[in-house]
């Protein structure tokens, strides 16, 4: 149904009802990895949420409503209890003492956040264990009834380091883009993102800081400092995809700032999109950019959008602060354009080079194994694409946006094993995450993440193209990620120096980064240990495989003690023993 959800409303329609009146079981191919909104929005393809059918208190929203706040408050705590800023440390042990009644002490308040975060997940997975059957590929593998008949599946090797080399100019810069550019604005980031806050600059500081702000200004507020947190954050995780994709957002992003500041000085305001505050979490990232170029030449023409607020300068109570980081903004990007094209960061790319020698050398041991190159970003792909066909000649097939007739036929044909007409016309898949789903690729047999997934889920999906169960194809898979080091430093400085660059981006990656639990501590060592591990750990067996390994174990031992349970009153679930005879009774409401 979700599948449905954007492209096909009647397919849609015509799949949740089935979902609501039918006894269904929820399945989902990869494990939860976010917030507890995200669990209740799939539980509501399949029941009514305010009639709910599978928890003894039938109103799910409220149930979820309550999972949420303890979530938010557990991950503020954990995220600002030690922040240098004052207001938000205060805030986080607030929401300590109102959870927990007590005052934060350390390490007694480390330890209590993570046991409520342990049980905040045993109390989800309560509730929706009714309409779940978990099965991994752990679960056919343990379980008895299932272990003969996957017998022959590929075991995934752990992933494999590529290190791309900087001169020490180029690491200088590397960082200085992290941890000064696009840092924090808390923590002294230069970028302002002016244009994507106005709000802030419209209002009295005193009042924001103070929290005086009414309830719709408030939400105005939150809603353009995420709406910049989100611009930011896209900037970092472009240039750790590649120099050439960091490359063209920051032209993109100079040209819509420069087009504002032309349309603040011929009008003297300033529109925002609200449309675009509501919609820019739903598309991916390389629409982002393309949504708002198309929005800024629309407002310069004259045409705005129907949900738009207009906000004169003159009512501004930081108006020429609001012109100077706008101006600021432009000589940034300037100044980081200028920097790259001195380093030769885009022209001689050193992970693109990296990629290439790696992938030369791989194919001269194992020319029978293909190769699927996976990014985030389609700008990405389309940067890579002339380099690798320069090389591996008219032997790359390279997907970017929707999937067309031709490339479908060539994914079947060339890259799954179960295809009924194969050819061996190319030896390299390079696409976006548009096929980290519902694709086999199994006879492709390394999977490359070019830039760094930095949600476990989406390094599961991704292995997942070339693991299948269908049909094995090569013993051992491979996993490979991209790290940078320094020219000459041997393997142990380089793993130092990738863990605290990968360190620096996931800081300022903050929430979107979501590679730890909300109960772990983060740092470097730990970082890159998690980026390496294998997927296949990531994953463990159920409750359900581990119970029935447990019960063959007792029959093995006990058989008279398995064989008397057939002696036992049909309703009884559990007996023990005891030296008092009592009944226990119990009614469910509706049966």
């Amino acid at each position: 149904a979700h599948r449905f959800r954007n492209q096909d409303t009647q397919s849609y329609e015509y799949l949740k009802n089935i979902c609501r009146n039918k006894q269904v079981i929820l399945l989902t191919a990869t494990p939860f990895n976010n917030h507890p909104a995200d669990i209740l929005t799939l539980l509501k393809l399949f029941i009514t949420p305010k009639k709910s059918t599978i928890t003894l208190e039938n109103n799910l929203v409220d149930i979820f409503k309550t999972f949420g706040s303890v979530f938010d408050r557990l991950a503020y705590i954990k995220k600002y209890y030690n922040s240098p800023d004052k207001k938000r440390r205060d805030k986080a042990r607030d929401h300590y003492k109102a959870l927990f009644g007590e005052e934060f002490i350390l390490p007694k308040a480390l330890e209590n956040i993570k046991q409520r975060s342990k049980y905040l997940a045993k109390q989800i997975r309560d509730v929706i264990e009714p309409v779940t059957i978990r099965r991994n590929r752990l679960d056919l593998q343990s379980n008895p009834f299932y272990k003969d008949e996957v017998k022959n599946l590929s075991k995934v090797a752990d992933p494999k380091e590529w290190f791309f080399e900087l001169t020490k100019e180029q690491s200088k810069f590397y960082d200085t883009v992290i941890k000064n550019y696009f840092a924090d604005p808390d923590e002294g980031g230069k970028f302002k993102g002016a244009i994507y806050r106005p709000f802030e600059y419209e209002t009295e500081r005193e009042k924001i800081k103070e929290e005086k702000l009414s309830q719709k200004e408030n939400f105005e507020f939150i809603q353009q400092r995420n709406l910049y947190d989100f611009m930011r954050r896209l900037l970092v995780k472009r240039f750790e995809s590649s120099f050439g994709s960091f490359e063209q957002s920051l032209k993109n992003f100079k040209h819509i700032t420069d087009s504002v500041l032309k349309f603040i000085d011929k009008t003297k305001k300033y529109i925002l999109d609200r449309g675009l505050l509501e919609r820019i979490y739903d598309k991916d990232l390389d629409e982002i950019e393309l949504y708002l170029k198309e929005y800024v030449e629309k407002i310069t023409e004259g045409s705005y959008p129907k949900n738009h607020k207009i906000y004169e300068l003159s009512d501004f109570k930081y108006k020429d602060e609001f012109l100077n980081d706008i101006g600021s903004d432009l000589k940034m990007f300037d100044e980081i354009l200028d920097t790259l094209n001195k380093l030769e960061l885009v022209k001689n790319d050193p992970k693109t080079e990296c990629l290439i020698k790696n992938l030369k050398e791989h194919f001269e041991k194992d020319p029978k194994r293909k190769v699927v190159i996976f990014s985030e970003y389609i700008d990405t792909v389309k940067y890579l694409e002339p380099f690798l066909e320069n090389i591996f000649e008219n032997r790359v097939l390279t997907v970017v946006g929707d999937l067309s007739a031709n490339n479908l036929d060539a994914i079947y044909k060339n890259f799954d094993a179960s295809y009924s007409e194969q050819e061996n016309k190319y030896d390299i898949l390079l696409s976006s995450d548009k096929i980290s789903e519902g694709f086999n690729l199994n006879r492709a047999g390394m999977i490359i993440n070019y830039d760094i997934p930095w949600n476990p889920v989406r390094v599961i999906q991704r292995v997942g193209r070339i693991n299948r169960i269908s049909k094995k194809v090569f013993d051992e898979l491979y996993i490979v990620n991209f790290f940078p080091t320094e020219i000459g430093a041997e393997l142990v400085k380089s793993r130092e120096i990738a863990s605290n660059k990968m360190f620096l981006i996931h800081n300022t990656l903050g929430e979107d980064a979501k590679i730890f639990d909300i109960d772990e501590e983060p740092s470097p060592a730990k970082l890159y240990e998690r980026i390496q591990q294998n997927p296949e750990e990531l994953e463990e067996a159920s409750f359900y495989t581990k119970l029935i390994q447990e019960f063959i174990k007792i029959k093995e031992k006990h058989p008279d003690l398995i064989h008397s349970l057939d002696k036992f009153p049909l309703r009884v679930k559990v007996a023990k023993k005891h030296n008092e005879n009592e009944l226990l009774v119990f009614i469910k409401k509706g049966r």
